[in-house]
């Protein structure tokens, strides 16, 4: 069984329908056929809501009809496991599923579900969780929301998928923003859920490429960057745009093939967001491979400077000028409620991650 990997998926200018993202998908939508299997991060909900209470600097959303652009590319499932899937709230959400099932298109990381998929042999489930470091809306109550990145769940998980002989795919939305190097805590984390299980991580938010690992029998991808996505524009905050650089053209596609419910085989196919042509494969090997190796360096003084400062230089580069006038634009409702609730989650993540992988 051959499965691809994909990274974060945004609906979102050139990359609707009525900004010609059918051309900018076809070629690689082609190429895609030739796996048994396609996964994605879709970030942005497809819904008619226009309105949110969701206190965010940044709300996401799409015209349902782009959910045709996940059927040309051949896309199976999806994790909905990120920090916008419920900027508009439950009703976004339920409207997003909605299109998703017409479609036939399944779905995993929400609501308490994920997939099991008996494929050519094969047992594998596919689960997804958002960590409380990114700032997400509406993480799992009362059975409804994005599933939680804890410690305590995934180890959890994985005793129970070991014991019935399933591979366990988990869709991880973590990490640091604006980098290509994971965080320690992430790392740390891999090391301590690989002590007895068999699996694989997928991970996507940074919209940069970050390293794999091997792991013992263990596969993780920390971040395969952003698949398809354009410039962010706040419905909400005035002045408020988030837009991306050359780093976030940059992606790959994560091919694995499954046999007997074990990894036998990965490879990694480099793609770009081309301007004119749209995605097309390139060759990032050499890049991703520096970037993998530099991750066993993690501890060292120098990885974390290194890390600093690329964020720092990346912020600076992709925001506005934070000026007088850019300060007042921040004084609002949902401002000011995402400061807030990120101090809230900033708590929600040392319990759920710091502490338990010590």
């Amino acid at each position: 069984m051959k499965i691809a990997f994909l990274g974060d998926i945004g609906l979102v200018g050139e990359y609707s329908l009525s900004n010609g993202a059918y051309e900018r998908i076809t070629n690689i939508g082609n190429f895609l056929k030739d796996f048994d299997y396609v996964v994605a991060n879709l970030e942005t909900p497809l819904t008619k809501v226009n309105h949110s209470n969701k206190c965010k600097s940044m709300h996401l959303k799409s015209d349902p009809e782009n959910i045709k652009i996940l059927n040309l590319l051949n896309i199976n499932a999806v994790t909905l496991a990120n920090n916008h899937i419920c900027d508009y709230g439950t009703k976004g959400l339920d409207e997003t599923i909605k299109y998703l099932d017409i479609n036939g298109i399944d779905y995993f990381g929400v609501n308490n579900k994920s997939i099991h998929l008996d494929y050519d042999g094969n047992k594998i489930h596919f689960s997804g969780y958002c960590c409380y470091s990114t700032n997400g809306s509406q993480y799992l109550n009362n059975k409804i929301g994005i599933h939680p990145l804890k410690f305590s769940k995934i180890n959890e998980q994985l005793k129970i998928d070991k014991e019935k002989k399933y591979l366990s795919v988990l869709s991880f939305h973590w990490g640091d923003e604006h980098t290509n190097f994971p965080n320690p805590d992430q790392i740390n984390f891999v090391e301590k859920i690989s002590e007895n299980a068999n699996f694989l991580i997928h991970g996507h938010h940074t919209h940069n490429i970050q390293g794999i690992q091997k792991i013992k029998n263990n596969l993780v991808a920390y971040s395969l960057g952003n698949f398809c996505f354009d410039d962010c524009i706040s419905p909400f905050v005035k002045n408020f745009v988030v837009k991306k650089n050359d780093e976030n053209r940059k992606s790959f596609i994560l091919s694995v093939e499954i046999l007997d419910n074990k990894i036998t085989k990965y490879d990694t196919i480099g793609i770009y967001d081309d301007k004119d042509m749209g995605i097309i494969t390139k060759n990032i090997n050499n890049e991703l491979d520096n970037i993998s190796q530099n991750i066993y360096n993690y501890k060292q003084k120098e990885y974390m400077q290194f890390r600093s400062n690329q964020i720092e230089t990346n912020r600076s580069e992709k925001f506005a000028t934070r000026d007088f006038r850019w300060i007042l634009s921040k004084l609002n409702y949902y401002s000011i409620g995402s400061k807030v609730i990120f101090l809230i989650n900033k708590i929600r993540y040392y319990f759920a991650l710091k502490i338990n992988i010590k």
